[in-house]
């Protein structure tokens, strides 16, 4: 318990110091910006969702990862988002070898939400997380009367984040439930003892009622690095968990991340490659825009490089944001959108940006496909289809339709139909006429997509990926971030 009573005694320096500060930190909610990524939001019930830590050190093991890179860190997590769905990060200084800082360099490098892992025991902190940049804070039940654990949770959630309230026994579950914590990590790490028991968890959990627990994450922490024991906590209806001395102690943590993903994916606890929805934002005019979009986690940017639209941009442009984008940290295919385009101008264009995809998106069909193909056979070429609303499609018609394709094109993405538009229409066209198709082409689906509608549309047709444009705008050519992230955290 030694290493608690010294943490106490500097967090009692640093709430000192940040207490002289609090006109700087302490903003009212009105004043603060920044949306937040949504840390509960994104841990899904059904499949194994693993918060990965980042720390250099713990009391129990002293310096875990000496040389440790915290952006090469972050961005290897990022690379696994099929089972790591947020990322912790160990603030504390004196014990953990912290900073607060290291919460924008992880956020930097990183789609993910954030959870600040510290010791909190003041709303100052509280604030101080906010502008830090983190989704979530850590409670720690243990060490925070009823009265005061409410409160800093409270102002948490009134400020977006959300709220980590750890427990290490039933009585402290008791306490967490009656502050209204709805995220709940049990540790099987006795504070006192600092021994690790992997049975806690499952001894707390058969002190409580399922109906209890039902409507609240639960997160399994400390101990955690054996797939057989995440398959026998799942089973219990346990989907989250926080993993970081396995990760920060691997001598070759990409290796250990495709192994975790390998045999997480074999005993079916995370979601198939084929399943995972590919997210495309599309009409990008600036950097801002650009970059938001994929630290949001989008996989794809559309740029209109043709066509009168408030969207469209130079070629010249569109080349500086693709070199922003890619000089960054963040993956993303890179897509240009062309309307009844020569061919020589669509390859030109495709080479001189480096793109992944040429879209198509006016009348071009499958002879101007060859001419492209002739020109480069190495474009990759989504083929943009119009739905025309209220019409009634016959029995296999849309198959048809597409099937003159096959062959020449990788993707097919359909979208609404308005007389001389060729995309941007904000409209979405009736689903039903995208449920007969059944080609080998993978489908986008377009059209009128925001995340009011985003998992009803995913539900009735069950597309490869989706796209999206002028429904997350602020206004014409203008993104508004919020809205995108809303539409992204509706699928994953």
């Amino acid at each position: 318990m030694k290493f608690l009573k010294d943490i106490l005694i500097s967090k009692k320096k640093q709430l000192d110091i940040l207490g002289t500060e609090i006109h700087k930190i302490a903003k009212p909610p009105s004043l603060l910006e920044g949306k937040r990524r949504g840390f509960m939001g994104n841990l899904k019930k059904g499949k194994v969702n693993i918060i990965a830590e980042i720390k250099k050190a713990s009391p129990s093991m002293g310096i875990i990862n000496k040389g440790l890179d915290i952006e090469k860190t972050a961005h290897a997590y990022d690379t696994y988002k099929s089972f790591i769905s947020a990322v912790s990060v160990l603030t504390e200084p004196l014990y953990f070898k912290g900073a607060p800082e290291d919460i924008g360099l992880v956020k930097g490098n990183t789609s993910l939400p954030v959870l600040r892992k510290d010791f909190i025991f003041s709303e100052i902190q509280i604030y101080e997380s906010f502008n830090l940049g983190a989704d979530c804070v850590l409670l720690i039940s243990s060490l925070l009367g009823t009265r005061k654990l409410k409160k800093l949770h409270d102002a948490a959630l009134n400020l977006g984040m959300d709220a980590l309230v750890e427990v290490h026994d039933a009585r402290q579950l008791d306490k967490a439930l009656a502050v209204g914590a709805k995220l709940i990590g049990i540790n099987n790490r006795d504070l006192k003892k600092m021994k690790v028991d992997n049975s806690h968890i499952n001894i707390i959990l058969d002190n409580f009622n399922k109906k209890d627990l039902e409507d609240k994450v639960l997160v399994c922490e400390s101990g955690v690095k054996d797939t057989d024991y995440i398959k026998e906590l799942f089973d219990r209806g346990v989907y989250t968990f926080l993993i970081g001395s396995h990760f920060m102690a691997s001598p070759d943590l990409e290796a250990t991340l495709r192994n975790m993903e390998s045999k997480l994916r074999a005993a079916g606890l995370i979601e198939r490659y084929e399943d995972m929805i590919w997210i495309k934002i599309c009409g990008i005019t600036n950097e801002e825009d650009a970059g938001g979009a994929c630290s949001l986690g989008a996989d794809a940017l559309g740029f209109i490089l043709s066509t009168d639209s408030p969207r469209r941009i130079s070629t010249a442009r569109a080349l500086e944001i693709i070199k922003a984008v890619r000089n960054g940290p963040f993956k993303a295919d890179m897509v240009g959108v062309f309307v009844n385009e020569g061919a020589a101008k669509v390859a030109g264009d495709f080479k001189r940006l480096g793109l992944d995809y040429a879209q198509l998106s006016g009348d071009e069909d499958t002879d101007y496909i060859k001419d492209l193909k002739n020109t480069d056979d190495s474009i990759k070429i989504i083929k943009s289809i119009r739905i025309k609303d209220g019409r009634e499609y016959g029995p296999g018609e849309l198959n048809n339709m597409i099937k003159s394709y096959e062959g020449h094109i990788d993707l097919v993405l359909l979208d609404s139909y308005k007389k001389g538009m060729f995309g941007g229409t904000g409209h979405a066209f009736d689903w039903k006429a995208a449920r007969s198709y059944n080609q080998e082409v993978p489908l986008i689906l377009s059209g009128g997509l925001d995340s009011s509608n985003i998992k009803d549309a995913v539900k009735s047709v069950d597309p490869f990926g989706v796209d999206a444009s002028s429904r997350l705008e602020a206004g014409p050519g203008k993104k508004d971030l919020g809205k995108v992230a809303d539409l992204i955290n509706a699928l994953r």
